[in-house]
């Protein structure tokens, strides 16, 4: 047999081989992961400074700096078991809200940053917060933060429960 004939009956029988399986590989949920998610996960310059400021101010426990990062219309939104619920509307009750937070509590905050979609920031919050009794209640959290010139306008809690799964 010569040298050209043996791969065309090699690449024939591959093609009627794959032409006889069962046909197209059934979609699993590995078939949807993407590899690079660095368009996403990482970003911008300006982004990451727009965080920053307001970030910085929480930290520091500075409810005015804080609320200086915020739209004048901002809203805050928990979502738990039962739907859900504003926590506080506009920038002077933002204020407010985390200034009396920040004079009764001595909390600890990690923050889990999953990427930037558009103008919504997406990251997973752990945070630690002193109970009266003196225990320490830690709470997980997944938060999403729409950002409008600027400054961020609304924002969003998940607060999963651990009977859920």
């Amino acid at each position: 047999m010569s040298t050209v004939v043996r791969p065309v009956i090699a690449v024939t029988t591959l093609l009627v081989l794959a032409a006889c399986a069962d046909g197209p590989a059934r979609p699993s949920a590995q078939s949807q992961l993407v590899a690079d998610t660095s368009r996403y996960a990482k970003l911008s310059a300006a982004d990451a400074a727009m965080i920053e400021v307001g970030e910085t101010a929480f930290m520091n426990k500075d409810a005015a700096a804080a609320a200086a990062t915020v739209t004048e219309d901002f809203e805050w939104w928990i979502i738990g078991p039962d739907g859900p619920k504003q926590v506080v509307k506009g920038r002077a009750a933002t204020e407010k809200l985390i200034g009396q937070f920040f004079a009764a509590s001595d909390f600890e905050s990690k923050v889990y940053r999953l990427g930037m979609v558009g103008n919504i920031l997406v990251q997973v919050e752990v945070d630690t917060v002193p109970q009266p009794d003196g225990t320490k209640k830690t709470t997980t959290s997944l938060e999403l933060y729409e950002f409008r010139d600027g400054k961020r306008w609304r924002e969003w809690r998940f607060q999963p429960t651990d009977s859920a799964r």
